[in-house]
């Protein structure tokens, strides 16, 4: 009883919140950002259909052209320090950032995951924020 109740109610959400038309240009990613800077508890939120082509090698990418660190700098959040690596012992490829904004710090990660094919890989960006007491 109780999923079908959450199932209705999920849907009627989704029915009235896809017509609602409106003025405000952020897209769903940048509202999400805005709750998990706002909560800032450490869960983390991963954007899987954040890139919508897949790589075919791994790049040494700058941590300034990750999509959600732009989108932070944007908000007026400051670089504190990058790095990158494998999750071991076979995982996927990972860039992270750390940032820091006042007593907000978040870090975004940017993951290659690998695919069936070893040259093709699916990538997503994970975001978590945290209060430091500062």
């Amino acid at each position: 009883m109780k999923i079908q109740i959450l199932l209705i109610s999920s849907a009627l959400f989704f029915t009235f919140s896809c017509n609602k038309k409106t003025d405000d240009k952020r897209t769903s990613v940048d509202k999400i950002i805005d709750v998990v800077i706002e909560t800032s508890d450490g869960q983390s939120v991963e954007f899987p259909d954040l890139y919508n082509f897949v790589y075919y090698s791994l790049s040494d990418e700058n941590p300034e052209n990750l999509i959600l660190v732009r989108k932070l700098m944007y908000r007026g959040f400051k670089i504190n320090e990058s790095g990158r690596g494998n999750y071991p012992p076979l995982g996927p490829r990972i860039i992270n950032v750390n940032m820091r904004k006042e007593d907000c710090e978040c870090n975004v990660s940017k993951i290659y995951y690998s695919t069936v094919n070893d040259s093709i890989f699916q990538t997503t960006e994970k975001i978590s924020c945290k209060r430091t007491g500062r």
